[in-house]
């Protein structure tokens, strides 16, 4: 017989259907109600896996994956551990599902519901899996981003700086999205395309410790519940605490939402008391540290409590570093030529400190930066994905069949989407193959895109090349004595999102000033407080800042020009700037305080300041 990859396929044995009934008894009298079933040449002959299937959902397993309909591709580990994946995460989703539909009027029957997916794709509810759900969160950020940062006049590269509570999520747009199409997760191997978002375990409530003479940043995290010390809840030092103790949050400008009862302001004294502990251990720990050889009379350093807390920024600050380095340097692109684009509850608080650190010059925070990972999922195209194995040959004798195999795929994506509603003029596909040198295990999957095709390549594209220059540029080699194989065909259609293009703000009506601002002298109170644009003729006289309900700081300093681009509605505020002391590398300075309401698109801020914001 002839299998799905065209391969010749010879049974030797029926599935023995008593047997596997007996077995998958004994499997659910220990509870389980969810199963992968993972056959080794199931990517071409299929039906042994459907059989058990049926035999698993008749005997009352609420869940079945089939692996070769999970991810249809040859490797039999990959696809096995991706099946599996599916089977523990799925029933979670569905139960969820289950309970966010039962919320609403006739569980939202007859109402179009999508969900984002790793990937950076919306699906239907009822597609909604979880092999492709791990990192549909970060996903939106990375979407939000790259529609409203990104120039396409401009072309310059942006690095998404996604910063929240637990944890720092950073990924990298250039005119595409960058995908992966095989990640480990808790150890896990997930076949399955995820957009290229790396995390490191360091955000606002990461708890700091000292230990054996390092200043150490998470990756335990103090979470909502009890929070961070300054919370009133008995909570660990966080990185926010840090943050509260150098005067960069403003305490009188966030709600009077914490402590047991939930209606106390933020405590700056709960902060200071567990940085003083800290700063008792780490200064005990330097007084226990032998004298110096070369001057037996040195006396025995000590830190204050403010270096102390800036010790730990820097360190979180590296930390947070890593990854965008690996995302950029580690793939041979400039990072200093980026733009950061920071977002997520924390990510103003350090971005400026993370611009320094990479040699960036801008740092771009959208209007929306506090919700942009829920904004990107507005924003976003709905996607729909096909794939099979193939195990050819990549030769010209096997390119007609390449080409029908492709297209048919292609029917079938565009087809899917004509049936949620979209036109065909708003749809647009994209083909891949998996692609592996002959006796070789790395496989590469190859877009064509950018490579157009040609006398020696399938119509869809020259993929040769393709693969060719990608696995140069990963390996540093290629075998062209080899013959390329095709593992996996794989087309993914996009339905494009009727949303508009972001408007852009016009200038307020003055010339934009260059100002050339020098670093204060050591001693001196910082900068004066910059001029503020006119207000209109119908603003009432400045008076001293109302009791506002804010929940964000934006703290930079001037070690470096960096310029900030802060996406905002032009609205003006009858409030004057106020001035207070943060401390930074030099100590502490005189800091100017603006409400966000205060600003426009083209006003020039001399540092340090704080910028706050209600949406952030």
């Amino acid at each position: 017989m002839s299998g799905c990859t065209g391969e010749r396929v010879q049974v030797w044995q029926a599935l023995n259907e008593s047997e596997l009934e007996r077995e998958l008894q004994q499997v659910l009298s220990r509870g389980i109600r969810s199963l992968a079933v993972v056959l080794l040449h199931s990517y071409t002959w299929p039906d042994h896996e459907r059989q058990v299937g049926e035999l698993a959902r008749r005997l009352g397993f609420s869940h079945v994956s089939l692996s070769s309909e999970v991810m249809p591709m040859v490797r039999v580990v990959p696809r096995g551990f991706t099946a599996c994946a599916d089977a523990y995460l799925t029933p979670c989703i569905h139960r969820y599902l289950n309970g966010f539909r039962s919320g609403f009027q006739h569980s939202l029957r007859d109402v179009r519901v999508l969900f984002m997916q790793s990937d950076g794709g919306l699906t239907p509810m009822d597609q909604f899996s979880g092999s492709r759900a791990i990192l549909s969160g970060p996903a939106g950020g990375v979407v939000g981003y790259a529609l409203t940062t990104y120039s396409k006049e401009e072309k310059r590269p942006v690095i998404g700086f996604d910063m929240g509570g637990t944890s720092t999520d950073v990924s990298r747009y250039a005119g595409e999205y960058e995908h992966v199409f095989e990640a480990s997760t808790a150890g896990i191997t997930i076949q399955a395309p995820q957009l290229d978002i790396n995390t490191v375990a360091a955000g606002g409530g990461s708890v700091l410790f000292f230990r054996s003479g390092l200043f150490v940043v998470g990756p335990e995290s103090a979470g909502a519940h009890p929070g961070p010390a300054c919370y009133r809840k008995g909570g660990p030092l966080t990185v926010t605490d840090a943050n509260l103790c150098l005067g960069r949050l403003l305490p009188h400008f966030f709600p009077k939402i914490f402590g047991e009862s939930e209606d106390q302001p933020l405590s700056e004294e709960d902060a200071q008391r567990s940085l003083r502990y800290l700063t008792q251990q780490v200064n005990s720990f330097l007084q226990e540290q032998p004298q110096g050889a070369g001057d037996p009379g040195a006396a025995r350093g000590t830190m204050s409590a403010e270096e102390v807390a800036m010790g730990f920024l820097q360190v979180a600050n590296e930390a947070m570093c890593r990854p965008i380095r690996a995302l950029t340097q580690a793939k041979g692109h400039d990072t200093s030529q980026h733009t950061l684009a920071c977002f997520g509850g924390a990510g103003g608080q350090h971005a400026c400190a993370i611009a320094r650190s990479l040699g960036m010059k801008t740092v771009f925070i959208h209007k929306y930066s506090g919700i942009l990972s829920a904004y990107g999922m507005a924003l976003a195209d709905v996607v729909q994905e096909c794939q099979e194995p193939c195990s050819l040959v990549y030769e010209e004798e096997a390119f007609a069949l390449l080409d029908g195999r492709m297209s048919a795929l292609e029917e079938q994506c565009v087809a899917a989407l004509l049936s949620q509603g979209f036109n065909r003029s708003d749809i647009s596909t994209e083909t891949f193959l998996h692609l592996r040198y002959e006796r070789t295990d790395c496989a590469l999957m190859c877009s064509a895109h950018g490579f157009p095709a040609n006398a020696q390549n399938c119509r869809h594209g020259d993929f040769r090349t393709a693969f060719t220059s990608r696995y140069l540029s990963e390996f540093g080699f290629t075998i062209p004595e080899r013959p390329i194989v095709v593992d996996d065909i794989r087309v993914r259609g996009s339905g494009r999102s009727c949303v508009g293009a972001e408007p852009r703000l016009s200038p307020s009506g003055h010339e934009p000033r260059v100002e050339t601002v020098s670093k204060p002298a050591a001693g001196t109170k910082g900068f004066p407080p910059p001029p503020r644009p006119p207000l209109p003729p119908s603003s009432p006289p400045c008076s001293a800042p109302p009791d506002y309900s804010l929940d964000a700081n934006y703290c930079f300093d001037m070690k470096d020009t960096i310029y900030i681009y802060i996406y905002i509605n032009v609205i003006y505020s009858a409030c004057c700037p106020q001035v207070v002391r943060c401390y930074f590398d030099d100590g502490y300075q005189d800091t100017t305080v603006y409400l966000m309401a205060d600003l426009s698109c083209d006003h020039q801020i001399p540092g340090p300041a704080i910028i706050i914001d209600s949406n952030r």
